[in-house]
């Protein structure tokens, strides 16, 4: 069936989205122009247009389609990153910068939907959950290989692993264009649906004490570690010594590690289950080893502190957010976790945007030390209760 072409070019499109090779460079790039306070405040104000155009992009894609939603996001995004990857001047670069978080909230859903729907209209809904997950290796092991790269790009032309990085996204829409779009919609987004749906979800999230905590914690643990991943490890890095060869080479290595780590406890999910309330536990207690020591942190100090933070960047998506799924009831489930989602981004803006300041005068060193301390008063408490509710061994 000509339908099911539309998972392999969901595995494509992964594939190419994971081409970062700006992620050990960034800081560098953008600083040629930019203040750190200046870096920090442009990527809150991204967070907050994705969260304020998923309203409109969402309205896009059940009117155009899925399918027109992701060509037409990835043609804004790649287009913009080829634009900054050229710019020189801080002015060109807010504004390219500014319009690549415009087209990336445009694919935001978009690309999964259509997985899910494909499966769906082909019976095979059941399979979501492996197919999705083979797309995250595959965006995995693409990402390892741009962050490599991406040092030695930069060598060449500072400018180059932004363009690379726009080039590879507009590649996906070559993809794109392949897809069929599935005749089955999950639901179809209206204005009012939209609003509704928050509403049931923030109700959700305090139906009662229990899902109240896991719901504080939830957006606690993702909002810092998606801060730490977006934007402070690459600061972070730079603040301790590591130049952007040296970065591509660490973490190339750091993912690669993370990764092997997170595929090894995936596959030992009963294993994970059984002891579920050990890892709420864990989760802050690792985030505090890659956080406190931040203000005494060297170069080989920080490189294992950068591996934790890594490694729970991936574990919230690839374990987490499987725990918590199954604290809510089915009819609930996907309202719930929007909002708790969109939640972990506006926490994530206003750390980033509280970053600005202290990075500017101290470095990042002590915004890592005050989010180890954060996590230690009112994650890991948090965490302690939840395991406690579990009647399971701390």
């Amino acid at each position: 069936m000509k339908l099911s072409r539309n998972i392999a070019l969901y595995y494509i499109d992964r594939a190419l989205s994971g081409l970062i090779f700006t992620l050990p460079i960034w800081v560098a790039f953008q600083h040629r122009y930019l203040s750190y306070i200046q870096m920090s405040w442009l990527q809150s104000v991204a967070f907050i247009i994705a969260i304020l155009l998923q309203l409109p992009t969402g309205a896009f894609a059940d009117v155009f389609g899925r399918k027109k939603a992701i060509i037409l996001g990835w043609l804004i995004a790649g287009t913009a990153n080829i634009f900054v990857g050229f710019s020189s001047n801080p002015t060109t670069m807010i504004i390219g910068l500014l319009m690549v978080a415009i087209g990336t909230t445009f694919v935001s859903g978009a690309d999964t939907a259509i997985l899910y729907d494909t499966l769906k209209q082909l019976g095979r809904a059941d399979e979501f959950p492996k197919i999705n997950a083979r797309g995250l290796l595959f965006y995995r092991l693409s990402m390892i290989f741009a962050i490599f790269l991406g040092g030695y790009l930069y060598q060449l032309y500072v400018g180059l692993p932004v363009i690379g990085k726009g080039l590879g996204q507009l590649l996906i829409i070559g993809a794109a264009l392949f897809m069929i779009e599935p005749t089955i919609d999950s639901e179809k987004f209206t204005t009012k649906k939209y609003f509704t749906r928050i509403k049931k979800g923030i109700t959700n999230l305090f139906a009662n004490p229990h899902i109240k905590l896991l719901s504080i914690y939830y957006i606690l643990v993702g909002g810092i570690s998606w801060a730490c991943l977006f934007y402070l490890v690459n600061t972070f890095a730079k603040d301790i010594g590591y130049t952007e060869l040296g970065q591509s080479w660490l973490f190339s290595i750091l993912y690669i590690i993370s990764t092997l780590a997170i595929l090894f406890i995936t596959e030992h999910k009963t294993l994970l289950h059984k002891y579920k309330s050990i890892v709420y536990v864990l989760f802050p207690v690792i985030m505090m080893f890659g956080l406190l020591p931040g203000v005494f942190a060297t170069k080989i100090t920080g490189a294992v502190m950068l591996l934790f933070l890594v490694f729970i960047g991936g574990s919230r998506f690839a374990v987490l957010d499987g725990l918590i799924n199954e604290e809510f009831g089915s009819e609930a489930r996907a309202t719930t976790l929007s909002t708790l989602n969109l939640m972990v981004q506006f926490l994530t803006a206003v750390i980033i945007f509280i970053n600005g300041p202290i990075q500017e005068q101290f470095t990042t060193k002590p915004m890592f030390t005050i989010l180890g301390v954060a996590t230690l008063f009112f994650v890991l408490p948090l965490g302690i209760n939840i395991a406690k509710q579990t009647k399971q061994i701390i």
